[in-house]
């Protein structure tokens, strides 16, 4: 049994220190671009915001490989949100 224990405890470190860099890397990255963490977050649909968004989902799903929900959660759009962004994208640049 403490085998079982340890491996979890380690992938529940493992997933934690992922979240802390993703939340750092989106935090340094809303700064670079001139954008309020909070706006992001908040689902604003303003211009830029939506633009910056639809960017951080296409790296967060599939260079980073979070699931959409917790992408949807990081950015503070729904999951559906997330999936309509990825698809319009992939559409756009085929």
């Amino acid at each position: 049994m403490p085998t079982y224990s340890c491996a979890v405890a380690e992938r529940r470190v493992k997933d934690a220190l992922k979240e802390l860099n993703m939340d750092s890397h989106i935090r340094m990255i809303c700064q670079r671009e001139g954008i309020n963490l909070e706006e992001l977050k908040s689902g604003s649909r303003r211009g830029e915001v939506s633009r910056l968004r639809s960017k951080l989902a296409l790296w967060l799903v599939e260079d980073c490989g979070i699931p959409l929900a917790k992408a949807g959660r990081q950015l503070g759009v729904s999951t559906s949100a997330v999936s309509k962004i990825i698809n319009r994208r992939k559409s756009n640049s085929i």
